[in-house]
């Protein structure tokens, strides 16, 4: 049931969130006129009804979605996307309360309670009919024209079987040139300099896809046998399109200069869009400080009691193309937890204070870098600041690191999203990926879509040391 039941295929998203919304609204709609059977006359002159029954629907799929219902690689079990339907009927059941005027008694309450469980049943009911009856049906089958080296990095890559729910890989084509892998079963062999052949094996095995991963290109790229695939409509793309759309990160040690050249995307915001980028961070700023301020005296209390130290911590990271600046973060570690140089953070790291541990589970202690982005330093989305010891080392070790200060430095990001606290040069590689693939899409609606999905991170303390 996990398989689709919670989390939809890459290909189908979009036709799901269609679908769901559509779904929900038709349980409003039942419920609404359930309860005004015979007395359509009330409900049509209760505009606040009105108003809940379309806006809810939506505030419903939106929660869904920054709590990664809509993830492709959703990993969790049924009680994790229990919690998070606890979370979605809380939220949604406090919203229709305080819209009600805080009265639980009221019939708008009554109605709105009932129809977000109902609508709420009825998705799972359809996830799990979709799940069973048309699990494969938006699968893509995958061609992969090579079998060497580059066409391992998609088994590596893609071994677990969430990372593989919009496609199937149907076979690796061995090719001159390549450094050749056991594919076992999955090999198939078939004479490239016959266009035909090639032509005919796609559409005996209906291929949508043709991966171009062979090791050596010059001389050995079967070019009439692809154009040929591709005039029958089969879509033809290179291994490091094809990772950068299925993972949402840019393959960084198999990258050849020419690709970053020629490939969409790395684009510099123009100065009305940067304008509006800066205005954007400030307004949010500004709001939630005015929302959260009891919260930050709080926590600022506890800090204080806790070890009578300081409140705040300072630190230097490296920030837009390539400055230094002065982070600053609540102090969740004892005083002088750096007196030994730099250090990445640990999992039950014992430099934690015990506030200090909660506020990192729940990144609290990220909250007063909201005064970075009013100073212009920070922004609310983009690859996170480090430090200049480990900027130094990881420029020299890993390619193309300092294109991730092409743009500010974010309070979360994708990086954040995807993959979990970095705390050695590997997860520093891991990372950098999913940030190059940032600055490579970066737009509004990839940060909005960023910004609401980071609610999951928070509210389920992920990523967090």
């Amino acid at each position: 049931m996990s398989r689709f039941a919670f989390a939809s295929t890459g290909k189908a998203s979009r036709l799901l969130v269609i679908s769901e919304l559509s779904i929900v609204y038709l349980g409003f709609l039942l419920v609404s006129v359930g309860f005004y059977f015979n007395s359509y006359d009330i409900l049509s002159n209760q505009l606040q009804m009105l108003i809940e029954v379309l806006v809810i629907p939506l505030v419903i799929i939106v929660l869904m979605l920054s709590l990664g219902l809509y993830n492709p690689r959703l990993r969790c079990n049924g009680d994790g996307v229990g919690r998070r339907l606890v979370i979605i009927c809380s939220l949604v059941l406090l919203l229709a309360l305080s819209l009600s005027g805080l009265n639980a008694l009221s019939s708008s309450f009554h109605v709105v309670s009932l129809s977000v469980l109902t609508s709420l049943c009825m998705l799972m009911g359809f996830r799990y009919f979709i799940s069973h009856k048309f699990g494969d049906t938006f699968r893509r089958k995958v061609l992969v024209i090579g079998a060497g080296k580059r066409a391992e990095i998609i088994r590596q890559r893609m071994r677990r079987e969430a990372d593989k729910k919009g496609f199937t890989i149907v076979g690796f084509v061995p090719m001159a040139g390549d450094d050749e892998i056991d594919t076992g079963e999955l090999k198939m062999a078939v004479d490239l300099d016959q266009p035909n052949l090639l032509v005919q094996m796609v559409k005996d095995q209906r291929i949508d896809e043709i991966v171009v991963a062979c090791d050596e290109r010059r001389g050995h790229l079967p070019l009439q046998a692809l154009f040929a695939c591709k005039l029958y409509g089969v879509e033809v793309m290179d291994v490091l399109n094809f990772i950068e759309r299925e993972t949402g990160q840019i393959a960084v040690n198999q990258l050849y200069p020419s690709w970053l050249v020629y490939s969409n995307g790395f684009v510099r915001s123009d100065s009305i869009r940067s304008i509006a980028s800066n205005m954007l961070n400030l307004g949010l700023a500004v709001i939630i400080i005015c929302l959260l301020w009891p919260l930050l005296l709080f926590v600022m209390m506890a800090i204080y009691l806790e070890d009578r130290g300081p409140i705040f911590y300072r630190q230097t990271r490296i920030g837009y193309a390539g400055k230094p600046f002065e982070i600053l973060k609540f102090r969740s570690m004892r005083v002088n937890a750096q007196a030994n140089g730099a250090q990445w953070a640990a999992k039950n790291d014992s430099r934690a204070t015990r506030i200090g541990q909660f506020m990192r589970k729940y990144h609290i202690d990220e909250l007063p870098q909201i005064f970075n982005i009013l100073k212009g330093e920070m922004s609310f989305i983009g690859p996170r600041p480090e430090q200049p010891e480990f900027v130094e080392r990881l420029c020299t070790q890993l390619p193309y690191y300092a294109e991730r200060h092409n743009v500010k430095p974010g309070l979360a990001g994708w990086a954040q999203l995807k993959y979990p606290y970095g705390a050695c040069d590997k997860d520093a590689l891991e990372k950098l990926q999913y940030d190059l693939y940032y600055v490579k899409h970066r737009n509004f609606w990839f940060d909005l879509a960023i910004f609401v999905q980071t609610i999951e991170v928070v509210c389920f303390a992920q990523g967090s040391r």
